[in-house]
């Protein structure tokens, strides 16, 4: 079987592990949020306390751990090791899960609650930690599973002009498997015994058929490693005997100025949604207060956004494969800019102009479709592109702490901007008081991200005019 002969089969069965790999990922997504945010006591503030203290700690042992393993072991081991251990954690949790209220502190954190209301976010975490630790390994799938072990495999089989041609395809095919997870996370809920939608009991079927697509993505990645690995024109090896320490790798980024900026559109694409995205949620929480009603807009949100973004990836690639890379990455910002400044200024001026809360939810639903839409259709695939301009270790190396540690430092700087000024900002801890402070915020990090996106672009341009003019020579 020879490698130029493979390309329409390997395309097909790669977008088949990314449908299996997604919809894991969305029906995981569906659960995680609503078990620390809608249990009794806790709050929307929960999220960024989470993310900056909890998950980003997680994402650096994380990436620490993966560059370690890379060192030792081929591709093949690492993929396997890291799927079973996210399986063996998903059957321990759903076995646990049905007693937590055993584990979890409830009389104290209601005594700290009447105590300090202002704390209110860092009661909720400490009350509910188990349901922490299960977020947080639910977000640590994504990131790793998605962003790093399977980019890393795409990025190993595919040459630059396919990346260009069929990664759009591999994130519709997300997309489609997004859509098949959402419709299942509704059908549970509306099987739901009560209106308060129970989150425990939405979390046991959603935990079990994750374990068994968790077993079948196993299986299935071994069928790909032996007809494709194998038939790569080079065979693909650990990078390096010598093991590289997180300060290390921190430095690869920083000494290389390519690295950097990509790393640096991943935190800024991070850090602006979760900006949004906590006011969008403090609304809507607002709006629903019973846990069915909040779990069901989401899910049927998040099922518009997969919809329309596999749309776009699937049916217009070709037309996205016209546009230059530089148009196709400033889409994302230029759509979050104008879509999360008109949701910002309204929410903060909600009652001065007499808008209903209703309008503001959906303004915000708007935002957050286009956000969305934005990066599944035009960011995730011109930064996979803008990777495969690198060499293939400082790919690898980069793509670890740039993807896992960007991402999650995105997340995790939005969860200090958030704290710091729900400190400052806010006697009573409610996030919708800060609003035009998160405005400025906004706009500032908007602007850092179209400054990388221009670096990247002169860079290229300045390399193909060194290769023409060496060719000339």
């Amino acid at each position: 079987m020879e490698w130029n002969k493979t390309l329409s089969e390997k395309i097909k069965k790669l977008a088949l592990l990314k449908f299996l790999i997604s919809f894991v990922y969305v029906i995981l997504k569906s659960i995680k949020e609503p078990l620390v945010v809608l249990s009794k006591g806790s709050c929307v503030e929960i999220l960024p306390v989470l993310k900056a203290y909890v998950v980003f700690p997680t994402s650096i042992f994380f990436m620490l751990f993966f560059g370690a393993i890379t060192q030792k072991h081929p591709p093949s081991k690492v993929f396997f090791g890291l799927i079973s251990f996210f399986l063996l954690f998903f059957i321990g949790y759903m076995l646990i899960l049905p007693y937590a209220d055993y584990f979890l502190p409830h009389e104290h954190a209601k005594k700290l609650l009447a105590d300090y209301p202002q704390h209110r976010h860092w009661i909720a975490l400490y009350r509910y930690w188990l349901y922490a630790l299960g977020f947080t390994a639910m977000e640590m799938y994504g990131q790793v599973i998605i962003f790093v072990v399977f980019w890393g495999f795409s990025n190993d089989i595919c040459n630059r002009e396919e990346a260009k041609q069929y990664y759009p395809l591999l994130i519709g095919s997300g997309c489609v498997g997004g859509l098949f997870a959402s419709e299942y996370v509704i059908w549970i809920l509306n099987r739901t015994t009560s209106d308060a939608a129970d989150v425990k009991e939405v979390a046991q079927p959603i935990l079990l058929l994750s374990i068994f697509l968790l077993v079948a993505i196993l299986i299935f990645y071994g069928i790909l490693y032996r007809e494709f690995y194998q038939n790569t024109p080079e065979k693909l090896s650990p990078i390096s005997k010598k093991k590289i320490s997180f300060m290390e790798a921190m430095r690869h980024i920083l000494s290389n100025p390519s690295l950097l900026a990509i790393s640096t559109m991943v935190i800024a694409c991070a850090l602006s949604i979760n900006l949004l995205d906590v006011t969008y949620k403090a609304n809507l929480k607002n709006l629903f207060p019973l846990k069915k009603d909040y779990q069901l807009f989401k899910t049927r949100i998040a099922e518009v956004v997969l919809f329309i973004s596999g749309f776009i990836t699937l049916f217009l690639r070709r037309q996205m494969g016209s546009v230059s890379w530089k148009k196709s990455s400033l889409v994302t910002p230029l759509t979050i800019l104008l879509s999360g400044s008109l949701f910002f200024i309204s929410s903060k001026f909600r009652v001065f102009f007499g808008f209903p809360l209703l309008w503001i939810v959906y303004l915000g639903v708007f935002q957050s479709l286009l956000s969305e839409i934005a990066k599944y259709a035009f960011f995730d695939s011109s930064k996979e592109v803008a990777y495969m301009a690198l060499d293939r270790e400082t790919r690898i190396k980069g793509k670890a702490a740039g993807d896992l540690i960007g991402s999650r430092a995105g997340k995790s700087l939005s969860g200090h901007v958030h704290t710091l000024i729900l400190l400052f900002g806010s006697q009573s801890g409610n996030i919708l008081d800060v609003t035009h402070i998160l405005l400025i915020c906004l706009w500032v990090t908007l602007g850092v991200w179209i400054y990388a996106i221009n670096y990247l672009e002169k860079k290229e341009i300045k390399e193909k005019e060194r290769q023409a003019s060496l060719q000339a020579a």
